[in-house]
Formats: structure tokens, sequence, C-alpha cells
């Protein structure tokens, strides 16, 4: 895992975590989020928390676990708790009443445990986004359709031997964008953001200390805000990671838009809502800088360096800025 720490990742702006809750003692080892509620299971008590998702959070759901022994994952999907057996590749469902509904076992499709579950809150997006985590392959697989659970596709591939726990997701990066909880107590490597186009960087070293055990995008805002659990410290955190724009949430400023992405020999990219004095710059996925202009609204791409050096297929982060301070990135996807 250590070559992806030299990896920068441009899509990902202003990360601070801006509250946080206490959890009863335990061991948390999966969170979700649905009917403005966190929801969290507990593999020691045995119980799934539901908490309130604004101040003060107070606790106003205690359910028993149904079905499985040892509970790992945790996701929210149409008022059903979706949560593994520990070392299975069996998924259990509980209705948000306390009802379990049964369980799926997909080891006939080629997973081979199940240590975290995500759903995708954001409906703008239309690829299905359930996943789940298998730490035996390092693979993310997407499930669907909730309650049946009759197409499963390898979607992610994530670094041999990563430890890898809970899984969230939200929408960004084409499709959707999953945070991925590993089993490390370095900061860098605790929670990293992937999707089907690969690495796209990690969150910030400055949550609380401690191996992150559960992740989920916010309810509220799947592009902005992520739950992180961090059972050593018996917490759970909300952070805001602003992914894409940075800056004035209320300011006239759009997110860039690409004549095609995947773009084959050229693309216009465009933005509004700058300075006159803005930027363009494009990295490789090394973070390398290799291109950057003035930029006024839009702008013809040829796929070259600055220099005219035509760039290799592959992903670049494409980033907008100006002096004012804001700021918008995306992935783009080069073909030839």
């Amino acid at each position: 895992m250590k070559f992806l720490l030299s990896i920068i990742l441009f899509t990902v702006t202003a990360i601070a975590w801006e509250s946080s809750f206490s959890l009863p003692y335990g061991y948390v080892t999966g969170i979700g989020t649905g009917e403005d509620l966190v929801w969290a299971v507990d593999s020691v008590t045995m119980l799934i928390y539901g908490f309130e998702s604004e101040y003060p959070y107070d606790l106003v759901e205690s359910l028993p676990v149904e079905g499985a022994t040892d509970p790992v994952g945790l996701a929210w999907c149409d008022s059903v708790l979706y949560y593994a057996q520990s070392g299975t590749a069996i998924l259990h469902g509980m209705q948000t009443d306390g009802n379990y509904i049964g369980s799926w076992d997909f080891s006939g499709y080629g997973i081979q445990e199940i240590s975290g579950v995500g759903w995708n809150h954001d409906d703008f997006y239309t690829t299905p986004c359930f996943l789940i985590a298998d730490p035996v392959s390092c693979t993310i697989w997407n499930i669907w359709p909730p309650g049946e659970f009759t197409e499963v596709t390898s979607i992610i591939q994530l670094p041999s031997s990563a430890e890898i726990g809970e899984i969230g997701c939200g929408g960004e990066f084409g499709d959707y964008a999953a945070w991925v909880a590993f089993e490390s107590t370095t900061p860098s490597d605790r929670l990293q953001a992937w999707s089907p186009t690969g690495y796209n960087g990690n969150l910030a070293p400055d949550e609380p200390a401690g191996r992150v055990s559960g992740t989920e995008q916010a309810e509220s805002d799947p592009q902005s805000y992520i739950w992180v659990c961090v059972p050593s410290e018996l917490g759970v955190y909300l952070h805001y990671y602003g992914l894409g724009i940075s800056g004035d949430p209320d300011s006239d400023l759009h997110g860039l838009i690409f004549s095609s992405n995947p773009m084959r020999g050229c693309v216009i990219i465009s933005a509004q809502g700058f300075m006159d004095n803005a930027c363009i710059r494009i990295f490789d996925q090394s973070g390398r800088l290799t291109y950057s202009s003035a930029f006024n609204e839009n702008l013809i791409w040829t796929g070259k360096t600055d220099t005219g050096e035509r760039l290799p297929s592959g992903c670049y982060f494409v980033r907008v800025s100006d002096i004012g301070g804001r700021s918008v990135s995306s992935l783009l996807v080069k073909l030839e």
C-alpha cells in the first residue's frame, strides 16, 4: 500500500472534522445513515444503535442484532439495515423496526468474505451503488437490487494484502466514490477514496487517533460530509471534505463540465463563477503537474503537456482555481 501514499488527491479539499458524539461501551464494526439517523452496529453489545444525525445526537433506537453472531459492516436502504456475518459471504437484513427479514449468501458469486457494506444516498447518479467489500480478494463489489441482489459485479480492485474494514459511498468521480476504512493505525492509510477508475486519495490525518472501523456518507449531503467511527475513542466523527467544490457553498461557483468524459483527442473544459484571472491545472495520477493555463469559462485541451508532448491514456485530475481561493476539481479519463 505504500505506493499509494505519494498520490495526491486534488478532488478532496478543506478536510476537517466538524462534530462528534460518543458511543456506548463496546466495539462498533459498521455505521450507516438513513431516516435522519446515524446507525451503528456493535459486535460486543450485539445491538444496532440509532443516533440523531444532528446535534445533540441523541440515542433514539437500540435494536438487538438478528441472524448474525459477529456482525460487521452496516448500510441502510429503504428502511432496512444490512450487515454481514464476520468471516462469511452472508449478508443479513433487518427492518428498522427490529423485524429480521432474511439473509443472502454471495459465496456462489466468487465473494469469499464480507467486511464492509455501503449504500449510496445520492440519487443523481444512475449507477446502482450498494457496495460490499471482500477483504480476501481485496475487491469491492456492486450488488443490486436491494432485497433481491441478483446482479453482482466486481467493480474496484484494491491493493493486495489490504486489511479492509467498513465501506461508504457517495456520488462523485463519474458515478460514485467509495470510502474504504482500512484496518491501519497509519493516518494516511486509514481511510481512502476509490472509484471504478482507481485510487482518489485519502482523508487528511487530522481525525482522532485509532483504527477506523466504520465510514458512511451523510444522508443529507453525500458529496460533502462523511461519518467516521473510531472505536478506541468510543466516538463517531463528522468530517467535511468538500468533494468537488470548495469555498462558499452559497456562491455562484459551478462544477467542471467536460464535452466528453472519457475523452478522445481533445476535450472542451467549462466552468462558471470564477474571477477573470482563474487558472486551470491538470495533474496525472502521481500528482505531477502536466498542464497549466489561464482559464476564462472554457478551454480546449488537446491531451498534451505544456511543452506539446502527448500524454498517455489514464486518469487526470483537472483543477480550476482563482485568487479568491475558490476552486473546483474533477476526474477526467483520457483514452488516447
